[in-house]
């Protein structure tokens, strides 16, 4: 196995999960589409074990590069669109379908990091309802558990939430959410 050079293989490190998380996918849809056994890809991410070319190279070709412009790294990432079509390209003229994952609706918890974070919703506190009706709206995206998902994001420190009455008497309470830090 050809291992890369610490200062590439950072390099490449954050390539890859800036492409992943341009198109909100979770690491085992990665891994699924470059071939890689479960949960190779998040320990490479995370840096917890060494990897190789060959490794590397399955998840570089997932996205649609080979590797002379993968490796230029003077280069700008390419935008969601291109890079879905730069995927969707390369994956029909190698007669492979694993593009087809950039089409499917996103995992919550990636929408609320890569993008929600990114918006002014969390800028104030706001409820469940108002966060699903900006889902729909903004992207077209509907979740079966919204409160599920919130619920994560305060786990994962990302979100901070609240209890509130619907009216001063009532004993009745819901969650609000607000970005972690904004108190």
């Amino acid at each position: 196995m050809r291992i890369l050079s610490k200062e590439i293989n950072s390099k490449t490190i954050k390539k890859l999960e800036d492409l992943r998380n341009t198109l909100l996918l979770n690491y085992s849809e990665v891994e699924d589409g470059s071939g890689l056994k479960k949960g190779t890809y998040s320990k490479i991410a995370r840096e917890l074990v060494s990897s190789g070319l060959e490794t590397i190279g399955a998840i570089i070709l997932f996205f649609g590069f080979e590797y002379h412009e993968f490796f230029d790294f003077s280069k700008p990432l390419p935008s969601e669109a291109a890079l879905k079509k730069r995927m969707e390209r390369f994956h029909k003229a190698h007669g492979s379908t694993a593009y087809e994952v950039i089409y499917k609706q996103p995992e919550l918890s990636e929408v609320i990091e890569h993008r929600l974070l990114h918006t002014s919703l969390f800028d104030n506190w706001v409820n469940v309802e108002t966060i699903s009706a900006y889902l729909k709206t903004s992207y077209g995206y509907e979740y079966g558990n919204v409160s599920a998902g919130l619920l994560g994001a305060v786990k994962s420190q990302l979100l901070i939430s609240r209890k509130k009455r619907s009216t001063p008497d009532s004993k009745s309470r819901y969650n609000e959410y607000k970005r972690y830090g904004e108190g």
